[in-house]
C-alpha cells in the first residue's frame, strides 16, 4: 500500500494540511507506517510539526509556508525512547552513542505518539532480528493502549471519557 494513497493517510490521522507535503517527501516504493503531531519545541512553546515513521526512515518537519523537512534511516540498533512529566511528552530518537533528536508534545497527542514509537520498534527488530516485533501477550485497547482482561473487551478508560464531561477547576480556585 502506497501512502500517498487517500486511504492510507485515513488509516495514520494524517493531517489535511500535511496531505500534500508528505506525498512530495515520500519516495515511491515507500509507505508511511505512523504519524504524530507535535506541537511544543524545544523551550515549550507552541509550534506545530509532523513526525512520521515510514518502512525506511523517520520524517519530521515543522509547520510553515516551506517546512524543512527532516530524515533519519531507521538502522538497526536506533531506539526511540517515551516518557511524560507534568503533561509534556517527550519522544527521543537514539542510536548506540548519541541523542539525534527529540520532540515534545501535549499529552493529547500521547496516543499517536505511542503508536509511532510502537511502528519505529517494530522495523527496528524487523532490521535487527530479520522477523516482526512479536505482539504483545497481554490485550490491549486499541485507542489508549490500556491492557485490557480479554481482547475485544470495551476500554474503561475510554469509555469513562465518553460518559464523563470534564472536571470543573473552581475547586483548585478554592485552594
Amino acid at each position: 500500500m502506497n501512502s500517498s494513497s487517500p486511504s492510507a493517510h485515513a488509516q495514520l490521522n494524517l493531517p489535511s494540511r500535511w496531505t500534500g507535503q508528505v506525498a512530495a517527501q515520500l519516495s515511491p516504493l515507500e509507505n508511511a507506517l505512523a504519524c504524530v503531531e507535535v506541537d511544543l519545541n524545544a523551550d515549550l512553546h507552541f509550534v506545530s510539526g509532523l513526525l512520521i515513521v515510514t518502512d525506511q526512515r523517520l520524517l519530521f518537519a515543522l509547520d510553515g509556508p516551506q517546512p524543512n523537512w527532516q530524515s533519519w534511516p531507521i538502522q538497526a540498533g536506533m531506539r526511540m525512547r517515551h516518557t511524560d512529566h507534568a503533561g509534556v511528552g517527550s519522544l527521543s530518537l537514539e542510536d548506540a552513542t548519541q541523542l539525534l533528536a527529540r520532540w515534545r508534545f501535549t499529552l493529547s497527542h500521547n496516543v499517536d505518539a505511542m503508536r509511532l514509537q510502537e511502528a519505529f520498534e517494530g522495523r527496528v527488530e524487523l532490521l535487527t532480528h530479520g522477523r516482526p516485533l512479536q505482539a504483545a501477550s497481554e490485550a490491549r485497547c486499541p485507542q489508549c493502549k490500556f491492557i485490557l482482561e480479554q481482547a475485544g473487551d470495551t476500554c474503561p478508560v475510554c469509555e469513562a471519557k465518553e460518559h464523563h464531561a470534564p472536571l470543573s477547576t473552581w475547586g483548585l480556585f478554592r485552594l
